[in-house]
């Protein structure tokens, strides 16, 4: 086993040269040249030659390309005694200059207690601004030598920007810096002035460990005095919201603060924690939907604006599904980011099927394309082509008007996710090339050249056998904007797939790297660039178990994907562990049936026989069908009973409902979501590796057994 494996990284290293050297037979430091003393530096670190890295290092900062020389005068400022450290340090700083080389720097004066060095080399940073963790080391720094700028600095970085954790960790580790009088000091006393701002950096650091009840205290005792600033508004408003009962008589005050002069900085925060305290206090909606619009009237931002609009537009909800539908259909070519409306119609259409609204999914289709999101006009309009064809909504064109198809065909460009299109598809008895056009027809991002260099580099990590180098670096290059090509970004992939072979976690990252690429490809997608989105990990336990269990493989393929990525290291949060995501008590149940004693959820045969087992006895308790399997997987199998016999009264059949339409009925979005993503991937895999077509596939996972 270890020799296949040894062998299935020596093949995806090779597989990279050849792509590096296009297709001739090239040494990596043929192809890499000045660059590979970066990387046989790194190999140096890894067999404890840092004398020889050193030298490596030394020469590629020298004479490499621009980022492979950056990353080793990095690795430089790490080695060695401190004063070649520093020296690289300061080498770093003085030849780049930007808030990562300062940083990179900054640690290693902050290690070795050369505070001097560490200060004159952020004397450029903005506290309101610059990296978080490069602003905290210079204030630690300040403080340490008692010098007069540490005060401003501090407060223009606790009050003029969000709050994360190393701002936390600072407040606890200097809590006392912070102190807040019980009285203020008069107007003129000396003093005031620093008392509001420790007043209000602790109520915002409160907020920011959600103790709002804490928050609401220092709120009541300063709100009249407390600078009106942005942030500081925003983090007053979540202490009323979240740690006072008293919603009317704080909405009221914060009129008053949008009111003040010295507030108009502050306007859209206090215009729209207004609204939400009228909304919280209930039957002000009139006032409430006032301030919003002043909010939306006032927004400094794009995504201040849709903020506000997608409380307006929620609250209209909870009021009137007829005044919702009118609000969305007027504010929808007003919204800036379409996206951040989707879970408000995620939630809008059970709620309009469940009151026979059917008629409103034509309406609300038209009116969204181009404004909405693909994936949410894809939605509603294949939607409205099912209640077409179920007979509940009537054709906008008259009957025989082709208006499902119409709206079918529109279902096909559905975004980056796969379920309406793969329905329409079924829907249209599309098949060859025309699914293929569909389920490839990924619309291009904006242009946006793509950075060589970084190419270079992660390629070099591969060619090099480097592969737990790629993924933190892409993380940190996508991070900052910085783009790769497709076929870089696939070949980056496809190496870490072969990798795990060897080391599970490369699974994940790979599949990560792949769906971004193709998320974000300047050219056409092709089957093959689908394949490692959709990736076959772990196919023997998967063959071994669908045949014991007789789950079809693209089936229990999507399951995995879905829930875990192919990470058979993963956790979340709920307790679910490893490639199937299983419970603990669900585990033990199952370990029973199978008579195991002793089991490790994160052993990958293991969990995945549970889960195929699993999902094979859900399936067979509700007669047979996998897409309620789906669901009772989910949610569990009472819910999904007592949900197919709400659905099938609610909508006054005595058949059971279309199980499609049934999807769209149950009341979890998460739930919803779930049995989306497991047909759209089962439907792919199928696709891709089974010579199945998405209808054959998508039959199989509507069809009804027991009906």
């Amino acid at each position: 086993m270890m020799i296949r494996k040894l062998f299935l990284l020596v093949f995806a290293v090779e597989s990279v040269l050849l792509f590096c050297a296009c297709g001739r037979d090239l040494s990596p430091q043929a192809v890499f040249q000045e660059d590979s003393d970066y990387f046989l530096g790194l190999l140096s670190l890894r067999d404890g030659n840092v004398g020889k890295a050193e030298r490596l290092f030394r020469r590629c900062s020298e004479r490499g390309s621009a980022l492979c020389a950056r990353r080793s005068l990095e690795m430089l400022a790490r080695l060695g005694n401190v004063q070649k450290r520093q020296e690289a340090c300061e080498r770093l700083v003085a030849r780049y200059g930007d808030d990562q080389a300062v940083l990179a720097a900054a640690k290693e004066f902050a290690a070795d207690g050369e505070y001097a060095r560490l200060l004159r080399a952020t004397d450029g940073v903005d506290p309101a601004s610059s990296d978080n963790e490069l602003v905290a080391l210079r204030l630690d720094a300040l403080r340490r030598r008692n010098d007069s700028r540490y005060r401003r600095e501090l407060y223009a970085w606790f009050l003029e920007r969000p709050l994360d954790v190393r701002h936390y960790q600072f407040f606890r580790g200097c809590e006392a810096d912070f102190e807040v009088p019980e009285e203020l000091p008069a107007e003129a006393e000396e003093g005031r002035s620093a008392a509001l701002q420790n007043a209000a950096v602790r109520l915002r650091v409160e907020v920011f460990r959600r103790n709002y009840g804490a928050a609401f205290q220092l709120f009541q005792a300063f709100c009249q005095a407390l600078p009106l600033a942005p942030y500081i508004v925003s983090d007053m408003g979540k202490a009323c919201l979240y740690g006072s009962h008293d919603n009317l008589q704080n909405a009221r005050r914060f009129d008053s603060f949008a009111a003040r002069p010295d507030g108009s900085g502050a306007a859209f925060y206090s215009w729209f924690y207004a609204g939400r305290l009228y909304e919280a206090a209930g039957s002000h909606d009139a006032s409430a939907l006032d301030r919003y619009r002043s909010a939306m009237d006032a927004a400094p931002a794009d995504e201040n604006y849709d903020n506000a609009l997608w409380y307006f537009l929620n609250a209209v909800m909870k009021r009137s599904l007829d005044d919702a539908v009118s609000a969305i259909k007027e504010t929808c070519p007003t919204w800036r980011s379409p996206e951040y409306f989707d879970d408000l119609l995620e939630t809008l259409a059970p709620l309009l099927l469940s009151a026979h609204r059917w008629n409103d999914f034509s309406e609300l289709y038209r009116a969204l394309d181009g404004h909405a999101s693909d994936a949410m006009t894809a939605k509603y309009a294949y939607l409205y082509g099912r209640l077409v064809q179920e007979g509940f909504a009537v054709p906008a064109g008259g009957a025989g008007s082709g208006d499902a198809e119409a709206a079918f065909a529109r279902a096909l460009t559905s975004g980056g996710d796969p379920y309406y299109c793969v329905m329409a598809i079924h829907r249209l008895g599309l098949g060859g090339e025309f699914a293929e056009e569909a389920l490839c027809n990924i619309a291009p991002p904006a242009e946006q050249e793509a950075d060589a260099g970084a190419e270079r580099l992660l390629l070099g990590y591969a060619a090099f056998g480097l592969p737990d180098r790629i993924y933190p670096e892409w993380l940190s290059l996508s991070g900052r904007g910085i783009r790769i090509r497709l076929d870089a970004a696939l070949k980056l992939a496809s190496f870490l797939n072969e990798c795990g072979g060897n080391r599970n976690e490369y699974y994940p990252q790979g599949l990560r790297i792949a769906v971004r690429a193709v998320s974000l490809a300047e050219r056409p997608i092709v089957p093959d660039d689908l394949r490692l989105v959709y990736p076959r990990n772990y196919g023997r336990i998967v063959e071994e178990n669908c045949g014991r269990f007789a789950v079809p493989e693209e089936i229990l393929y999507a399951l995995i994907r879905s829930e875990s990525f192919f990470d058979s290291q993963i956790e979340s949060s709920a307790g679910a562990v490893g490639l199937t995501q299983l419970m603990a008590p669900t585990a033990g149940d199952i370990a029973r049936k199978l008579k195991y004693d002793d089991y490790d959820l994160k052993d990958a045969a293991l969990n995945v026989e549970f889960g195929t087992y699993y999902l094979a006895e859900l399936s067979r308790r509700l007669d047979g069908a996998w897409l309620p399997a789906f669901f009772a997987y989910n949610a569990g199998i009472s819910r999904v009973r007592r949900w197919m016999e709400s659905a099938r009264i609610g909508f006054d059949r005595s058949a059971p409902l279309p199980i499609d339409l049934f999807l769209e009925t149950v009341p979890y979005q998460e739930t919803r979501g779930y049995g989306q993503k497991l047909i759209g991937a089962s439907a792919l895999y199928g696709w891709l590796y089974y010579g199945k077509s998405v209808s054959d596939v998508v039959s199989e996972l509507l069809a009804q057994p027991g009906v």
